[in-house]
């Protein structure tokens, strides 16, 4: 099943569900017309249940865009002669550590060019950020869907990686790597990455 059809589905539970609360707020105002004091806890207790599940699953009951500015920090010159379309097999990719229900992932830091560069990286601090590296280009912005999940539903308690994309700026510098940082989200370049 594909991400954009385990999307329709949460459509679909998000929609059964908010019908549902209806339902169950509507019994509980005939329950406590009638004076039924059993029920109206019962049926209270599951229409606070059902409302936490609408609250929970409608953020991911329609396919949106969520954009990143990444502030750049690091302009790095490349000193050694690199063709970045041949030697690199993506034009951009990010580094992160991501906290999941199953523990931690930390993306392949092998992406980090191994060339010699003046002045270094900088250092990366992935408790709280997410580092994107930008060979040769400028990057605008970054962006990603809620249902563009890797191998995963939608639902994700924002733990899931994401395919991204990138909007570069004009010009190309064949000698400079581009340094930039974002609050801490997995995102990942479908080309070039260890996931592809």
């Amino acid at each position: 099943m594909t991400n954009s059809a385990k999307g329709f589905v949460v459509l679909g539970a998000a929609v059964f569900l908010i019908v549902l609360f209806v339902f169950l707020v509507w019994r509980t105002v005939l329950s406590i017309k009638n004076q039924k004091k059993l029920s109206t806890v019962k049926l209270a207790f599951f229409s606070l249940i059902v409302l936490v599940l609408v609250v929970s699953i409608v953020p991911y009951a329609r396919p949106y865009d969520i954009t990143i500015e990444p502030e750049r920090i690091a302009s790095v010159k490349v000193l050694e002669k690199v063709n970045f379309e041949k030697d690199f097999s993506s034009s951009w990719y990010c580094v992160y550590k991501i906290d999941g229900l199953f523990g931690t992932e930390e993306s392949y830091r092998g992406l980090v060019p191994q060339v010699a560069v003046e002045p270094v990286f900088p250092e990366m601090d992935l408790d709280r950020y997410t580092y994107l590296y930008s060979l040769g280009r400028e990057v605008k912005e970054l962006y990603y869907n809620v249902w563009d999940s890797r191998g995963k539903a939608p639902f994700d308690l924002g733990t899931t990686n994401k395919w991204g994309k990138v909007t570069f700026s004009d010009g190309y510098a064949e000698d400079l790597i581009y340094v930039y940082r974002f609050p801490k989200v997995a995102v990942d370049n479908i080309i070039g990455t260890k996931y592809a």
